[in-house]
């Protein structure tokens, strides 16, 4: 079994994989609670990897880009990074990619984050995404936008579908209204584990959904 590696930019994969020369199978996301959805997406990466002969890897951010973009609209995380990056691990992955959001990865195009972050340096060959994806700078880029951005460098796309609980496609802004509410039990459906929050606080009034 590969050794799981977090990695803080892509010259730290660069580094240990050498620039593209060692294939990624990826899927690309906040993760934010790593719910069932995003659990669906990373067990398939994991499933399609070896067929490429490529790593499985996941993309995400830290801080959330929100916390750049738009503070005041930033929500409340429903676990840390080192919550969700065990989370990536126990899944089977071989790597998660932890880029720094700041103002500059805001302003790439959805073309210039694939050409530079997937083709250059992760020589990445598949990319599995849920239909509501956004990337890019104003978030331009969506799931169709990277399937056509895909047919230019030769990377395949799958859009996978959402997973659903009671009708109701699982999120994470479901899962944090659930754990707004207090419906605890609502909230382990969607996660499809028990909810935690590990960390220390200060001032538990000042913690609020």
């Amino acid at each position: 079994m590969t050794e799981f590696h977090v990695l803080r930019s892509t010259d730290e994969w660069a580094a240990l994989y050498g620039q593209a020369q060692k294939p990624s199978v990826v899927s690309i996301g906040n993760f934010d609670g790593l719910h069932r959805g995003h659990q669906k997406i990373l067990r398939r990466v994991v499933e399609r990897a070896p067929s490429y002969g490529a790593l499985a890897a996941a993309i995400t951010f830290d801080p959330h880009p929100l916390k750049v973009l738009r503070p005041e609209q930033a929500p409340p995380l429903l676990q840390t990074l080192e919550q969700k990056v065990a989370g990536f691990k126990s899944l089977g992955l071989d790597a998660a990619v932890v880029l720094n959001f700041n103002v500059h990865l805001a302003s790439l195009t959805p073309e210039e984050f694939v050409h530079q972050t997937l083709v250059e340096t992760l020589g990445t060959r598949a990319v599995l995404v849920g239909r509501s994806f956004r990337f890019g700078h104003k978030q331009a880029g969506s799931a169709t936008t990277l399937r056509e951005l895909g047919l230019q460098f030769g990377i395949e796309v799958e859009i996978v579908e959402p997973v659903t609980v009671d009708g109701e496609v699982v999120s994470s802004s479901l899962v944090r209204a659930a754990v707004g509410q207090g419906r605890v039990a609502r909230a382990e459906q969607l996660l499809g584990r028990p909810f935690s929050l590990t960390g220390p606080v200060q001032d538990p009034s000042c913690f609020r959904w």
